[in-house]
């Protein structure tokens, strides 16, 4: 567990049955705000954020929450009052896009070199959820950081050894 996640324990149940086994549920410490609109099921990690804010940037996710109307004969699930939406990614991605959205520039200093995991999080994610400005920063990055060419390789440490 990260240092900006707390947990609580749940139990599965399976046909009205316990099981032995725990799902542990971690809640993000970094991304959970009290006034947050929706819980974000990533794993077996939550993170309660801003409807709002995911819409801005995110037309998939502004649809998926414009067309998320509880059904009469539909449970909704709610973790402290908010609904709870489940995403098939990594938490861990899910954080990065988390990051950008709220914390920008605070967080990511765009002279700085990314890892291989960040860039593929940002094309990943900037692809699945329609977030035009991740697609291309990924895709900048992704030339930045790993040049096609040798000379192209050899400019990119020529800037780098002198600070750009």
């Amino acid at each position: 567990m990260g240092p900006y996640q707390t947990s609580a324990r749940k139990r599965r149940r399976t046909q009205g049955a316990e099981q032995e086994e725990s799902f542990e549920v971690i809640k993000s410490e970094r991304f959970w705000f009290e006034d947050g609109s929706v819980v974000l099921q990533v794993a077996n990690t939550q993170f309660r954020v801003h409807r709002s804010t995911l819409a801005r940037h995110s037309s998939v996710l502004r649809d998926m929450f414009s067309k998320q109307k509880p059904q009469k004969s539909k449970v909704e699930i709610l973790v402290e009052g908010c609904p709870v939406v489940v995403l098939a990614d990594r938490p861990e991605d899910i954080e990065h896009l988390l990051s950008i959205f709220y914390e920008s520039i605070r967080v990511h200093d765009l002279r700085d070199q990314m890892d291989i995991e960040y860039i593929s999080a940002i094309l990943r994610l900037g692809k699945k959820y329609d977030i035009e400005y991740l697609k291309e920063e990924g895709l900048r990055r992704l030339q930045s950081e790993f040049p096609l060419t040798l000379e192209d390789w050899d400019c990119r440490n020529e800037r780098k050894n002198k600070g750009f």
